[in-house]
């Protein structure tokens, strides 16, 4: 092995039952290497059980100590709207570091063989992976699943029909796995269907795949390096599910390497998650932070999104940006009297204050950020000693200050003013005699603004609660 491990070190092989990984157990067993084995069983098929009484058996014929898991994949892949294969594979890595760590296991093995690393590209390629995705899998390196024990793969450079011939040599007999028949899945259709298609074009395809990997992946290793130090100087974390990004830092940098931070940073999101961030969902963020939408936001795959406040890209698994907190958010109405003083408490982040002052303490409002979180209105204009804080609600009209009285939709004023989508249905409106006179962050309404004759003025600030 070429991973720095010696016979004495202990390690932890994955052991499914089948030719790859139990050629790999009896040939470290015959070179008196010092491990234990390991079983996950995905409940997917009736005879999984069988398979796990197999590994047992053989662990105990050698003398091994054995770990056992077993979860319903095809459940909780519905429960959680994900593929089964992708369940799958990110189930039995938990389980495999976990029993690692558990055991004290210098490293974690695994089967996979050159066969694989080649459909693994093919997947790769195929889902518009960039070019890291061209180095496939590695013989050994840290993986999302623990931070300092390393996933090692000692068969990735033998082929498949090797491992069959040291089998059949060595009188092993492996069970059988029908689903690796099962063309419902991707890396199947792309064994049992591609390859061959691609082999009646060029019969070594299969070894030129493996030969780019190689090539790719000594290319990676420098350029991952490098990649990795802007990233790291870039890349900043607000939170366990939110990142940011100086957008200026990240438009300095060349094209490349604006594509490499960006993924680093989907990936530190997805950590855990196996699958590739593909080509298709770099760029989106890449041309979003070259060209921002109207609203400053978009959607992206596996419930992530990105925003762009104060020119921070926000790349986040929240609907609403990471400093959403600073935002005013209220869920329901909430109908009060305009007693001088008052303070409302609109939600567990903000209250909203008022009180009555001359017209001469008026003092323009400070813009923080984009908004205003204080308003000045004519205390003679409001009528009414009631007034409601709520959310927006749809078809609401609202005729700000500076368009002389013109009504325009809150829908159409929030599209104007950027509020991010996810945080407009809950963003709160002071109303009076059912007019919307201020819309919080923003300019008031022109039925309350001061003139020559204003005498008081209702002082209103939005505060949040310390």
């Amino acid at each position: 092995m070429k991973a720095g491990f010696t016979p004495d070190d202990l390690l932890l092989v994955g052991v499914s039952g089948g030719p790859d990984s139990l050629a790999l157990a009896h040939a470290l067993c015959k070179l008196n290497w010092k491990m234990a084995f390991a079983h996950f069983d995905h409940q997917l098929r009736p005879e999984s059980a069988r398979d796990c009484r197999f590994v047992k058996q053989m662990a105990a014929d050698l003398g091994l100590d054995f770990y056992q898991s077993a979860k319903p994949i095809q459940k909780m892949a519905e429960e959680e709207n994900r593929s089964i294969e992708e369940m799958a594979r990110t189930q039995r890595y938990h389980f495999l570091f976990q029993t690692a760590q558990h055991i004290h296991a210098r490293a974690v093995l695994i089967a996979h063989t050159a066969d694989d690393q080649v459909e693994t590209v093919l997947m790769h390629i195929l889902r518009g992976s960039g070019l890291n995705g061209l180095t496939g899998m590695h013989l050994c390196s840290k993986s999302a699943f623990h931070p300092s024990i390393p996933l090692v793969r000692p068969l990735l450079n033998t082929w498949r029909e090797e491992i069959d011939a040291y089998c059949k040599s060595e009188g092993l007999v492996p069970v059988q796995d029908a689903s690796n028949q099962d063309r419902t899945y991707f890396r199947n259709r792309v064994r049992h269907e591609l390859i061959p298609l691609l082999e009646t074009y060029n019969p070594a395809v299969k070894a030129n795949v493996l030969h780019l990997a190689d090539i790719v992946q000594d290319d990676w290793d420098f350029l991952g390096k490098s990649y990795g130090q802007i990233s790291a100087e870039l890349i900043r974390s607000v939170s366990e599910d939110t990142l940011e990004i100086q957008r200026s830092s990240l438009l300095a940098q060349e094209k490349g390497a604006q594509k490499a931070v960006v993924q680093n940073a989907l990936s530190k999101l997805r950590e855990g998650e196996q699958d590739q961030i593909d080509f298709a969902t770099i760029m989106a963020v890449v041309d979003f932070a070259h060209q921002p939408t109207i609203t400053r936001h978009i959607s992206l795959p596996n419930h992530l999104h990105a925003f762009l406040e104060n020119e921070r890209l926000v790349l986040t698994k929240q609907e609403a940006p990471s400093c959403a907190g600073v935002f005013p958010q209220c869920d329901e109405q909430q109908t009060f009297s305009m007693v001088d003083p008052f303070q409302v408490k609109i939600s567990p982040d903000f209250f909203l204050t008022g009180k009555i002052e001359p017209v001469g303490n008026f003092k323009k409002p400070d813009w923080v950020g984009n908004f205003l979180w204080e308003a000045y209105l004519d205390a003679d204009a409001i009528t009414s000693a009631q007034a409601t804080i709520r959310p927006f609600y749809a078809g609401d009209r609202f005729a700000p200050l500076g368009m002389g009285g013109k009504q325009i939709k809150v829908s159409d004023f929030f599209t104007n003013k950027k509020v991010p989508v996810a945080l407009r249905k809950k963003w709160p409106l002071l109303v009076i005699n059912e007019s919307v006179l201020w819309i919080t962050g923003f300019q008031p309404a022109h039925a309350a603004r001061l003139h020559a004759k204003t005498s008081r003025i209702w002082h209103l600030q939005l505060q949040r609660i310390r």
